[in-house]
């Protein structure tokens, strides 16, 4: 098939749109195990946006953690976050949201006085959820 003029196709990880495997942009990924694998996205923007995305993600992680005090463990953190997401904000949405409540949140929480770590990202998610249209409107 080589010989006929075919051109493979690769999706794009960020978009899935597909792409001739010659226009698509190359990342090579290195993964702890040490297996090269090729990454392909539609464009060098794509790439970025999804990098971008990653970091988002983690940053969200981060702020809960250094919220409870250390590193949050339990799934129920990184569901949380999912469903804001899936509701259709975006992680730097979330992100901010966390941040501009965070002073709202401790002050709740320490009024609380929630001792079970499930019940705490609960309340905390609960927080944000109620007040992230009117706090992603703001801005």
């Amino acid at each position: 098939m080589k010989g006929s003029g075919y051109m493979r196709q690769v999706k794009c990880r960020n978009c899935n749109t597909k792409q001739d495997i010659n226009k698509a942009h190359l990342y090579i990924h290195m993964p702890k195990s040490g297996n090269k694998q090729n990454r392909y996205y539609c464009t060098e923007d794509c790439f970025n946006r999804e990098q971008q995305d990653i970091y988002m993600l983690k940053q969200c992680q981060y702020w809960v953690d250094d919220l409870f005090g250390y590193i949050v463990i339990n799934n129920q953190k990184n569901k949380s976050i999912k469903e804001l997401i899936d509701a259709g904000y975006t992680r730097q949405e979330v992100y901010e949201c966390m941040k501009e409540l965070e002073n709202t949140i401790i002050d709740s929480l320490n009024y609380k006085k929630i001792d079970d770590e499930y019940s705490k990202i609960q309340y905390v998610f609960a927080i944000i959820k109620s007040k992230i249209r009117e706090v992603t409107l703001a801005n």
